[in-house]
């Protein structure tokens, strides 16, 4: 099958899992997440898994922060997203996105997202520039890190910084 209608097929089969068939679902959504090649369906499987089996070592976990009281664009709050997800090389794939918590608003030129070890040290940068075709709603850093690494995502517009502490 194509990537596509495999990921409509785990879109489906999250929608209608029922408890007497969960755990042939369960182990559908593991064969998956085990056998793709594609990043983008492996996570729509493990965060499919996490709706039907939340505690399943393999699901994926998103923690959303909206940090609108500090970086606002025109009032509205930004919002900082830290997905983590098993992988195959016994570490946790990492997606960090940073976008407008309500629309999707144009990102204004300047703004930057870093990814920091504990100790403050830059790992991955990305930063919004003027010389972009398309206007950017979000940014996003991938990583892979090793179970029980301490991080810190920095979030920094002209002179206003947010700093977030991530434990593992």
């Amino acid at each position: 099958t194509s990537d596509a209608a495999q990921q409509r097929l785990i879109i489906t089969v999250g929608e209608l899992a029922k408890e007497d068939d969960e755990s042939s679902v369960i182990d559908e959504l593991v064969a998956i997440i085990n056998t793709t090649q594609n990043d983008d369906t492996r996570w729509l499987a493990a965060g499919t898994l996490a709706r039907i089996a939340p505690q399943h070592p393999q699901a994926a976990h998103c923690l959303k922060k909206t940090i609108g009281t500090y970086l606002t664009l025109a009032e509205t709050p930004l919002e900082l997203i830290v997905s983590l997800m098993p992988n195959a090389q016994q570490e946790i794939a990492g997606i960090i996105e940073l976008k407008s918590a309500t629309t999707a608003q144009s990102l204004p030129v300047g703004l930057r997202l870093s990814l920091l070890s504990e100790t403050n040290q830059l790992i991955d940068e990305i930063v919004v520039t003027a010389n972009q075709t398309l206007p950017q709603t979000i940014l996003r850093i991938s990583l892979d890190i090793e179970p029980g690494t301490d991080f810190r995502v920095c979030v920094t517009l002209g002179d206003r910084q947010i700093i977030e502490d991530i434990h593992l």
